[in-house]
């Protein structure tokens, strides 16, 4: 079914998103699997488009996830959703630098990522990240921020700060 946007606007769902490509790579298998272990209250969003979008559409409709994940397709305007996005992640097997990460931290938006290369080395704490594949430890992690209002808000300034780091004036500058 398609969001609508008094849904996307809801203050009382929880809003977790992935921005990447539909590739292998990008293992949304860990995350969604990770997902089905989170309070009814939440959907997920994923952004993109690939190959293996139809597999991962197959894979929600046998979890019973049909209600609560949504399929974004590619987004120009990506930067809109954003202020709806409670929590960001990132389940990449293998990553080069991971700017959609960069991109949600610089809004504040808690972000976390697999232990690899790339994502280790943009996320930086520990909290943040999750070992490729381990689905338990991604969702235990989840269900943390979403349950814990004050350490919620500790990693919104965390990654808005850490995000800051990567700013293309900065890295010029370095």
């Amino acid at each position: 079914r398609i969001l609508n946007q008094n849904e996307i606007s809801n203050k009382n769902i929880i809003k977790l998103a992935m921005i990447a490509r539909f590739t292998a790579q990008k293992d949304h298998l860990t995350l969604i699997n990770a997902f089905k272990h989170l309070q009814e209250n939440t959907i997920l969003l994923l952004f993109g488009v690939g190959p293996n979008r139809s597999k991962i559409k197959k894979l929600v409709s046998f979890l019973g996830l049909d209600s609560r994940v949504f399929f974004m397709g590619y987004k120009n305007n990506i930067e809109d959703f954003f202020k709806d996005i409670y929590i960001h992640v990132l389940s990449s097997k293998y990553e080069g630098f991971g700017l959609s990460a960069v991109e949600t931290m610089s809004y504040g938006i808690p972000t976390f990522g697999t232990n690899v290369d790339g994502l280790r080395d943009v996320i930086g704490d520990s909290f943040l990240l999750f070992e490729p594949y381990n689905n338990l430890e991604l969702a235990e992690k989840l269900n943390i921020l979403i349950n814990d209002r004050e350490k919620y808000l500790e990693f919104s300034e965390y990654c808005f700060k850490r995000a800051k780091l990567f700013d293309i004036q900065i890295t010029t500058k370095k």
